[in-house]
Parts: C-alpha cells; sequence; structure tokens
C-alpha cells in the first residue's frame, strides 16, 4: 500500500485545534488520531499535538486538584468553626 502525502493546510486534516475545555481538548485529540490514520498529518507533527494535548490536560487536571484542595479547605474551616462553638 502506497503511502500518501499528507494534506497541506486548506485541503484536510487538522483545521483547528479547540483546546480551552477538556471536552474540547479530547475532541480535537480524536481528529487528530484520525487524521493520523488517514495519512493526513505527519508523525512527526502528530507526536507534537499529542504531547502539546497531553500537557495542557495535566494543566486542567492540576487546575481541578487545586480548585478541589480550596473546597476542601474551606469545608473543614467551617467544620472546625462550628465545632468551636459548640
Amino acid at each position: 500500500m502506497a503511502k500518501t502525502e499528507p494534506k497541506k493546510a486548506g485541503e484536510g486534516g487538522i483545521q483547528r485545534l479547540s483546546l480551552s475545555t477538556v471536552g474540547g481538548a479530547r475532541r480535537t485529540l480524536s481528529r487528530v488520531i484520525k487524521d493520523l490514520h488517514s495519512d493526513n498529518v505527519e508523525l512527526e507533527k502528530y507526536r507534537g499535538l499529542v504531547y502539546g494535548i497531553t500537557q495542557l490536560v495535566a494543566f486542567f487536571k492540576l487546575e481541578n486538584e487545586m480548585d478541589l484542595e480550596k473546597r476542601l479547605a474551606a469545608l473543614e474551616a467551617t467544620v472546625n468553626t462550628k465545632g468551636e462553638k459548640q
């Protein structure tokens, strides 16, 4: 099976990167994988995109964990304040 040349911008392949949410990153990763499978993106570009998306998702996870820590600290402070009043 002959390998086809990757398509250039505007000819198919990766059109846009929706990365502002976890869901957008997931859909973009899905598109990137499909484009690799269809030979619409070069392997080197695919690897770079997947690495970048992986790092972005790690930041989303860290942000979520930090938010949970804040909420937990607020709950603990509320419980401690109520416990001291009794």
